[in-house]
């Protein structure tokens, strides 16, 4: 008995060792070419950006800003508050707000479908993305702390991107961002008094 498919593919002569190594190393190849950075890459190539031209651009102060929020809650964050900027407050809001920006892409028709798969990807498939860390986080949410650090986790990301784009539109039109004030609030348990009543 055989639990391996391709070692007795070999053995019975279907096919040679160099023959599936050319398969693993093709498949590694698309792998690669559909990573979220590989299409982004390939949108921007077909912009006419990229190479050393790509490495001399300077990010915005809210593009940093950006990823150190990022960076922040989904590596020192507790897991509740980081899965919450992933789902809720990323992927859930992905969809329509990719949407917009496809459209825009589309109606320009400076690239082709297949440079802009980064965009179509996104619109079509984060929303179950969205719906599955969700159900992933409704088990342990049934308590108001965790309930806090799931609401914290999102405003957090979505104040993150909402500062991005004021950048983006600062650096694009000239516009000076108006100010935001987070909508992140620190709510604390109610704390009992000798009273019995909560303050």
């Amino acid at each position: 008995q055989h639990g391996d498919v391709v070692s007795l593919l070999i053995e019975k002569g279907v096919i040679s060792r160099a023959q599936v190594a050319a398969v693993m190393e093709h498949n590694t190849h698309k792998a690669r070419d559909l990573t979220h950075p590989a299409l982004f890459r390939r949108f921007l190539t077909a912009l006419g950006l990229q190479g050393a031209e790509l490495e001399r651009i300077e990010p915005l102060p809210s593009t940093d800003d950006f990823n150190a929020t990022y960076r922040g809650l989904c590596r020192d964050a507790h897991w509740l508050e980081g899965l919450a900027a992933m789902g809720p407050g990323t992927e859930g809001i992905v969809p329509n707000l990719y949407g917009r920006i496809l459209e825009g892409i589309r109606n320009s028709e400076i690239v082709s479908a297949g440079d802009y798969v980064f965009w179509t990807i996104h619109v079509h498939c984060d929303e179950g993305h969205a719906r599955n860390i969700v159900e992933a986080m409704a088990p342990y949410a049934s308590d108001p702390s965790s309930q806090q650090l799931i609401m914290r986790g999102t405003l957090r990301a979505l104040d993150a991107r909402a500062r991005w784009f004021d950048g983006l539109l600062g650096h694009v039109f000239a516009e000076l961002p108006r100010p935001r004030v987070s909508s992140v609030v620190e709510r604390s348990p109610p704390v009992s008094c000798p009273t019995g009543r909560s303050s």
